[in-house]
């Protein structure tokens, strides 16, 4: 389902400028400290410190922290009671993920993140199973189900509470991220909003 992966040997020369394809994220932290006099590699490690933080040795990822809260709270209807509440914490998640900067480098971070959340939930047994694991859905359903998600956390909901321009751009950049990275992403967006009409 998933384009194939660069070699990481190759990743590493000329840096930084494949620092968003190294996937291990304490790797990418360690190159850009080795590279202090580096200006772009400045601004890299200011932005890994606004996304990740080491909790037990492992880095820790904020932004995937959000998502998943988002979701949660995506599954629970708004309603008149709850607005207040559900907007309060949709804008708190929001901040985590930076969702007031729309600049070029949080974009590239915002994509980075995509790229993670996708290979995620394409190997989750979770987007790929039914009937208590034992139904293997396919690359198809998978990917439906990820645009599906994507749809409602960054569209869907966030126009519950009217938050949908805030979330405009980080949207853009998943869509994207989706269309390019998972194999024929465009047409099974394309198929997935056909259905959701």
């Amino acid at each position: 389902m998933l384009k194939k992966e660069t070699d990481l040997t190759a990743l590493l020369e000329n840096w930084p400028e494949h620092y968003y394809e190294i996937d291990d994220v304490l790797l990418r932290r360690q190159l850009l400290e080795e590279h202090p006099d580096d200006e772009e590699s400045r601004q890299l490690l200011a932005m890994w410190n606004q996304r990740f933080h080491i909790r037990n040795g492992k880095a820790a990822d904020r932004f995937m922290e959000a998502w998943l809260m988002l979701k949660i709270a995506s599954d629970v209807p708004v309603g008149f009671l709850n607005r207040k509440a559900k907007e309060k914490e949709l804008l708190k998640y929001a901040d985590l993920l930076h969702l007031g900067d729309a600049s070029e480098k949080m974009r590239r971070e915002w994509r980075d993140f995509a790229r993670t959340l996708l290979i995620t939930c394409a190997d989750t047994r979770a987007y790929r199973t039914a009937i208590f694991g034992l139904i293997d859905l396919g690359d198809k359903i998978t990917a439906m189900r990820i645009a599906e998600e994507i749809d409602r956390v960054t569209g869907i909901y966030p126009a519950q509470l009217q938050q949908e321009e805030l979330f405009r751009e980080f949207r853009n950049v998943l869509i994207q991220a989706y269309q390019d990275i998972l194999n024929h992403g465009a047409e099974l967006w394309h198929e997935y909003l056909d259905q959701a009409k």
